[in-house]
């Protein structure tokens, strides 16, 4: 770890030729991936869920009752969030994201109304809809529904006609409801609602491209798991999602994604660099990972103290120069394997 070849790490390994001959075949990480992957089945029972949840609770929601004594609720429909999303979902975690997406009066502000009356509002539609088939609890962005085997956060999103300076109407802005008492609610303005459209145009959909990214996001994934797995607060997997996603923008054209090993080396030694500045992390202090697109706090780093963003390089450092060494072409598969173990498990 100590050779100078790696003191020249990021700024050079970065533009490594995505053509490695590397030992690591492809089918084993495709055999790792199907190993860490959400299975198919649990994936369709979860959007299942989401579209059951949705329909059974939707119309008594917007109801006079309950919200539509604040104003007329027009149903846009409900949307699936997170790694299911975006098609990175890990067998570790069957937790389900959703969204409740609306217009309030045709596209209006709700910023005269109260986000935690509403949710309030919300969690008694949901107790009198399900009963004591969940545990209802108000967060800050989400009202979460779980139980022994289900484990549900519904955000509430109204779609807006009126863009501002940073939030378009063309990518969808929105106000969520965020908060999870009065001292925190607020609406936050967001293009959150867009940001899954915005990673297929950048990934691309149904591509070998699209099937190294995936299966390289899930590996990132398993490396936050493993590596920070003794830390509540960590590095939020979309912003690894993101790394990938600003490196292939980046890139353009210009890369060939040929192998995940290789693009695992690749992109991290560009967030390394983009992120960090280099692999000593002097810029690790004031690191900033934005969302693709547009939200309040868009910064994906800012849950973490300057310690924790420097503490998140280091260890990417690390991944990076095992990734490096695992791709070489002197190295044995076998040996490219026990190198990469100790950072994403038995594969």
């Amino acid at each position: 770890m100590h050779n100078k070849f790696f003191s020249l790490l990021p700024a050079t390994l970065f533009f490594f030729s995505s053509f490695s001959i590397g030992a690591i075949q492809e089918t084993r990480m495709i055999n790792f991936e199907n190993k860490i992957s959400l299975p198919r089945s649990t994936e369709e029972q979860l959007y299942k869920l989401g579209n059951e949840l949705h329909s059974a609770s939707v119309d008594k929601l917007y109801s006079a009752r309950y919200w539509g004594k604040y104003g007329t609720f027009s149903k846009v429909g409900m949307e699936v969030q997170g790694s299911l999303a975006y098609g990175m979902a890990l067998a570790s975690s069957s937790d389900l994201d959703i969204a409740f997406v609306y217009k309030y009066n045709n596209g209006e502000s709700m910023n005269r109304l109260s986000p935690i009356e509403l949710k309030v509002n919300a969690v008694n539609v949901f107790k009198e809809v399900f009963g004591s088939r969940y545990n209802y609890t108000i967060k800050a962005p989400v009202i979460n529904l779980s139980n022994s085997t289900e484990d549900v956060d519904i955000a509430f999103f109204n779609v807006l006609n009126n863009s501002t300076p940073l939030c378009s109407i063309d990518k969808r802005c929105s106000e969520l409801n965020y908060g999870k008492d009065p001292a925190t609610s607020e609406w936050y303005r967001s293009e959150r609602l867009s940001l899954y459209s915005e990673l297929d145009n950048v990934f691309s959909k149904k591509t070998p491209k699209r099937e190294i990214i995936n299966r390289s996001g899930k590996i990132l994934k398993v490396w936050r798991e493993k590596i920070f797995s003794d830390q509540d607060v960590k590095i939020p997997s979309i912003a690894l999602v993101t790394m990938i996603y600003d490196f292939s923008k980046d890139k353009g054209t210009t890369y060939n994604y040929n192998k995940s090993t290789d693009t695992l080396r690749d992109v991290t030694s560009y967030g390394i660099t983009k992120y960090f500045k280099n692999d000593k992390c002097e810029g690790a202090p004031n690191a900033k990972i934005d969302l693709p697109v547009y939200q309040q706090d868009r910064n994906l780093l800012s849950r973490l103290n300057s310690s924790q963003r420097m503490n998140t390089c280091l260890k990417l450092v690390e991944f990076n120069k095992a990734l490096i060494k695992a791709t070489s072409a002197h190295v044995s598969e076998a040996d490219s394997v026990k190198i990469l173990e100790p950072f994403i498990g038995q594969f």
